[in-house]
């Protein structure tokens, strides 16, 4: 029964570790939660929404379908990208993104965020971090 608690601890460990870890595409340190970007063979941890769908509109790793966990402005809701058959949805329907331009990898993981909605996002562009809410579709022309 120890043995088995000192394992869980030990692999608890390691994915925290692999959290503290540079992001996939623009190889900064990830700071806060991770956007997770996974497909039927692997996942992998991004700094923010841009890195998260360049990697996947880019990268042979990433052909098919793909699924990315963001973190919102609410902890308990995260914004769920995926991308089935070619086509791009997301959950809530509600959930935009904030950028900012041009675009700094140092501060991306602040400029390029997930909101599950409009008004929390713009709420968050008043701090400064972003310049405007934009779409899934915009995303996603920005980061191809």
């Amino acid at each position: 029964m120890k043995a088995q608690f000192l394992v869980a601890v030990a692999l608890i460990s390691l994915g925290a570790a692999a959290f503290a870890a540079q992001c996939g595409y623009c190889h900064k340190p990830i700071e806060g939660t991770p956007y997770i970007l996974k497909n039927k063979t692997h996942s992998e941890a991004f700094k923010c929404t841009y890195c998260a769908i360049a990697e996947a509109q880019t990268e042979a790793d990433w052909k098919g379908d793909v699924t990315m966990i963001s973190p919102s402005e609410n902890p308990k809701k995260p914004v769920t990208v995926k991308r089935i058959g070619g086509q791009w949805k997301m959950f809530p329907t509600t959930a935009v993104f904030t950028e900012a331009s041009p675009i700094k990898h140092k501060k991306c993981g602040e400029q390029f965020r997930a909101f599950t909605t409009k008004a929390a996002a713009q709420a968050y562009i008043q701090s400064g971090q972003a310049d405007k809410v934009i779409s899934l579709a915009q995303l996603i022309q920005k980061a191809s």
